[in-house]
């Protein structure tokens, strides 16, 4: 879905996914990850799509993968 928000200073860190029935993703220890590199909280914006796996725990799905898969420029790596 769709990230709706992201709230990466919180604790646990969370976002929340989709806009008709929005789904709050517990991210803090999970494994994200666009096109084989790592990213952080920091890096995941409004409006991304993401899909994410992981358990669900009332109405919060607390994750252990997150795929990001829309491209953005992630600071640090350079693609030719």
């Amino acid at each position: 879905g769709r990230v709706a928000s992201a709230n990466c200073a919180a604790n646990p860190q969370t976002i929340v996914v989709g806009t008709m029935t929005p789904t709050t993703v517990d991210i803090q220890n999970a494994r994200i990850r666009h096109d084989g590199d790592t990213l952080t909280c920091a890096q995941i914006q409004v409006n991304d799509r993401v899909e994410a796996h992981g358990t669900k725990n009332g109405a919060t799905l607390v994750a252990t993968d997150v795929n990001v898969k829309t491209d953005h420029e992630v600071e640090g790596s350079a693609r030719p």
